[in-house]
């Protein structure tokens, strides 16, 4: 079974798929995807957390289809929070299999590397007396270092201003260092942000540099990265 047992009191009537609907614009819905379908078409969740019914999945993504990222990474929508930012897998390599947060005013953001992932991350919530409306999941973070390399190859080669940004979330410390010299201020600061999660201690010297060469908002987001991964590394002493 691919529901956590969290989520069991909440099934519907599985689906089977059948060969047409399994495939989507050329690409085989992978089978963890599947199992879900067939194990529960849909799980009604409180507060917009419910994940979609197959039919109710498919046509949100016919609409988003036509999105630069949808068409890069194929995305399928699993779950939608707000009513407008939701969840979806990524059915294209290289990023196949994982979770991608679709923001519609923010930056979008892979958070989970794989279906069962999510399915956890979204059991948790759904139990926690401390999530309402419009709460999201608790990402998986850092992502495994083989999706933050196949990111950060795919981020070299695009040149859509939100693909970066969304990539960016997935790649490595590494990357996102190299990014600080980015002529974009967007880019720029999100990755200093990143690199703040990271606690990536080799970043400090771009950092510290930023926070005194670059833009206002650069400032702002370079001192404190540099400060969270000051107090990371001081904290484990």
């Amino acid at each position: 079974m691919i529901l956590p047992a969290a989520l069991h009191a909440y099934r519907q009537q599985g689906r089977e798929l059948q060969p047409g609907d399994a495939e989507f614009r050329g690409t085989f819905l992978p089978e963890s995807l599947r199992a879900l379908y067939a194990e529960s078409d849909g799980v009604p969740l409180p507060e917009y957390r419910s994940l979609l019914p197959f039919a109710q999945a498919r046509d949100y993504a016919r609409m988003l289809a036509d999105l630069p990222v949808s068409q890069l990474l194929g995305l399928w929508p699993l779950a939608d929070v707000t009513g407008s930012d939701p969840y979806c897998l990524c059915l294209a390599s290289p990023l196949r299999g994982c979770v991608l947060l679709l923001q519609h005013d923010d930056d979008s953001t892979v958070t989970h590397s794989s279906l069962s992932g999510f399915l956890h991350s979204l059991s948790d919530l759904a139990g926690s007396a401390d999530a309402g409306r419009y709460t999201f999941c608790q990402p998986e973070f850092p992502l495994p270092a083989g999706i933050m390399q196949a990111a950060d190859v795919l981020f070299t080669g695009q040149t859509d201003d939100e693909i970066r940004l969304t990539l960016l979330s997935a790649c490595s410390p590494q990357s996102l260092t190299a990014v600080l010299a980015s002529d974009d201020m967007w880019l720029r600061e999100r990755a200093a942000n990143l690199l703040g999660q990271h606690g990536y201690l080799p970043a400090c010297a771009p950092l510290e540099q930023l926070a005194h060469a670059g833009e206002r908002q650069d400032h702002r987001a370079a001192r404190k990265a540099f400060s969270a991964i000051r107090q990371l590394h001081f904290s484990r002493r």
